[in-house]
């Protein structure tokens, strides 16, 4: 018998649907690390004089204002483009049923219906408020799927439990 999941998205979706996905790969994290890094140092380092030379004063300033930036565009920025492209387009905010059957998974996105075959998906990302199931047909998609829109733990085991019957890993 299938599984059935329903639910609408909203702008905090996308929002932890993206940072999910940022922290989930290995170069963002990478660069997070090294941003944090060069941060601290340059603070330390102007903070306690640590510095001789005013050249590498100036390289502190300018790595302080562009992990500032980044830091701003991943927490501020990327969010506020997000809301702007939601509130623009209308099919971001329709409601979404998953049907999880035996050789494939089927998107309903409002009258629209895709389906999706069990061998294209790949893994799929767990992380505390959804899961990002990553499927690779051609393009790679990533439907998400927050928590709150399944009726009760026993439908989140369900689905747990068809992942690891199709042999999906969830990371």
């Amino acid at each position: 018998m299938p599984l059935h999941v329903k639910f609408t998205p909203n702008t905090i979706d996308y929002i932890q649907a993206s940072r999910l996905l940022a922290i989930k790969t290995p170069l963002f994290v990478l660069l997070a690390v090294v941003t944090v890094i060069i941060i601290a140092g340059s603070l330390i380092g102007l903070f306690f004089q640590l510095f001789t030379y005013s050249t590498w004063n100036n390289v502190a300033l300018v790595s302080l204002l562009v992990g500032g930036f980044y830091i701003f565009y991943y927490f501020a920025m990327v969010p506020a483009q997000l809301t702007k492209t939601i509130n623009k387009n209308e099919a971001l905010k329709k409601e979404r049923t998953f049907t999880f059957g035996e050789s494939e998974v089927d998107l309903a996105i409002g009258d629209k219906v895709s389906p999706l075959p069990w061998e294209h998906f790949t893994h799929v990302l767990k992380g505390r408020t959804m899961y990002i199931m990553v499927c690779e047909e051609g393009k790679k998609t990533y439907p998400f799927l927050p928590n709150r829109a399944f009726a009760d733990q026993g439908s989140e085991k369900a689905f747990l439990a068809i992942l690891e019957q199709h042999s999906i890993p969830v990371k």
